[in-house]
């Protein structure tokens, strides 16, 4: 179990030094961190506030703030680490290949590409796949009602962002989008 919580420590502190190191490329690169919400600014950011909420109870738990533990059911945590472990190979690889062109939201000024190679040839949206999966994985680790819900509401919102980002990357991109959206799937 001590393994276990050094690993998921280690792997916050990989994902939050891989977000600065992408805010810092695009900002140096002149690009837009944050963008035209899809559903509204409160909502966007409520959405992420939501779905990252699970594990940053996680996290605050396992560096020892607070009188929490990981849950003592077997599967459940062993199945949460797991999905933990892949949540942060998503989230890593999604930074690294969007690279620049990382932002909340769409686009209002800058430019974009559509990203097809590395992680993307899996996934059409792998950062959101991951962000899924983070809230997962951390809520069944450290199952509780506040996690749950706001996880399950992150969630829910992260898909309907992907709906309209969908529609928007259509309208921009036509039929390469179209070709790529029949050949890689939403998710996995």
């Amino acid at each position: 179990m001590e393994l276990q919580k050094i690993i998921i420590i280690i792997l916050f502190l990989v994902l939050f030094a891989r977000l600065l190191i992408t805010i810092m490329l695009v900002r140096r690169r002149g690009g837009e961190l944050y963008g035209r919400a899809s559903l509204g600014d409160a909502t966007v950011l409520f959405a992420k506030f939501a779905a990252l909420f699970p594990a940053g109870l996680l996290f605050i738990c396992l560096i020892g703030v607070g009188i929490c533990r990981l849950h003592s059911n077997a599967i459940l945590t062993i199945s949460g680490f797991v999905l933990f472990i892949t949540a942060s190979v998503f989230l890593y690889f999604s930074l690294a290949d969007l690279g620049r062109y990382t932002k909340i939201g769409l686009p209002k000024n800058d430019s974009i590409i559509l990203q097809t190679n590395g992680i993307y040839r899996f996934s059409r949206n792998p950062m959101y796949l991951g962000v899924i999966l983070l809230a997962a994985g951390s809520a069944m680790m450290m199952p509780t009602i506040t996690g749950f819900l706001l996880g399950a509401s992150g969630v829910f919102l992260h898909h309907k962002i992907i709906l309209k980002e969908e529609l928007f990357l259509e309208e921009v991109f036509g039929q390469q989008y179209i070709e790529y959206k029949s050949a890689v799937r939403r998710y996995l």
